[in-house]
């Protein structure tokens, strides 16, 4: 788990928590605050899950790449 994952973790949790003050308090602004936190911080758990994945086969590219370059193939 990587620092954007958590922050939008957090996110989330924020926007649970204000999801529910606006539902207690009968207050329609806040509740759908909190529906909006929510939803940024599963957009940024996302994003950072895919961005993690890129870095993955970004790397993988390299290697395989490089290999290439060098006149090294994998063993079939």
């Amino acid at each position: 788990m990587n620092c954007d994952q958590i922050a939008g973790n957090l996110k989330q949790l924020k926007g649970h928590v204000l999801q529910h003050y606006g539902r207690i308090c009968n207050n329609a602004i806040a509740a759908a605050s909190g529906r909006k936190a929510q939803l940024l911080g599963r957009i940024q758990n996302l994003r950072a899950a895919s961005r993690q994945q890129l870095k993955i086969d970004l790397r993988r590219w390299g290697r395989m790449n490089n290999n290439l370059q060098h006149g090294i193939t994998r063993p079939s």
